[in-house]
């Protein structure tokens, strides 16, 4: 099976339809980032196939669980060389993404793609997720907000969830030990305003991979002093 019929495969998975364009914009996605990362450190995953699998299905099991719906506006913390967000840009063109990363050199190369495809709903932010959580402009002003692994649950969580509007959702993308990290981040979940609402696991067809998906669902406001600073985060964790 080529890469391009293992994505074709793996939306069909999800019950995603996408056209011969989407299709083409993801596939540019996947060749851009492995051309940029013979130059620039980007990701750890090279061949064709991870990326589609690692990547592009990985990130796109976020509408084949239909919990990114038309109209939203969502924003991908610590995004990283653009995943989940450049992708679901591509497959979501009615709903805007924001990217935010503190480092200016991947906001680039996804500015670059984005470009390319263009992709007007789509905005890069250079900041610390922490420092503009704080920003009235950004704080709970998201019907979704989601990260990858990028760190322990609770520190996501405080991350995260002070973006998401009340009666919005944080989404956690975890790997198979999600159901321990939920239960370390039950106190962060509900002090900033939070509530477990599912694991999802998810599967990808054509694929031994499989992840979760934790939901968490913004039901009160997050207190005024959230998100603290990294390092009080780091001696202090929720």
């Amino acid at each position: 099976m080529t890469p391009q019929e293992l994505l074709k495969q793996g939306l069909d998975g999800f019950g995603i339809e996408a056209d011969e364009e989407q299709l083409a914009g993801l596939w540019t996605i996947a060749e851009r980032l492995i051309e940029k990362n013979r130059v620039m450190n980007l990701t750890a995953i090279t061949e064709p196939a991870e990326v589609v699998e690692k990547h592009l299905l990985d990130s796109a099991s976020l509408l084949g669980e239909g919990l990114i719906g038309p109209q939203m506006r969502v924003i991908d913390v610590g995004c990283g060389a653009g995943f989940p967000g450049l992708p679901l840009a591509v497959l979501r063109p009615e709903s805007f993404f924001v990217l935010l990363d503190a480092t200016r050199k991947k906001l680039h190369h996804i500015d670059e793609v984005a470009g390319e495809l263009r992709l007007f709903n789509l905005e890069t932010i250079h900041a610390r997720a922490e420092e503009l959580g704080a920003n009235p402009s950004f704080r709970e002003q998201y019907d979704v907000a989601t990260a990858r692994a990028v760190a322990a649950l609770p520190k996501l969580c405080e991350l995260c969830l002070p973006f998401v509007r009340v009666g919005g959702m944080f989404l956690a993308m975890k790997g198979a030990g999600a159901a321990d990290e939920v239960k370390d981040a039950a106190n962060a979940i509900q002090t900033l305003g939070g509530e477990l609402e599912e694991i999802k696991q998810i599967a990808i067809k054509g694929s031994d991979l499989t992840h979760c998906i934790i939901v968490i669902r913004k039901k009160s406001r997050t207190p005024q002093k959230y998100p603290r600073i990294g390092a009080q985060m780091a001696k202090n964790p929720l």
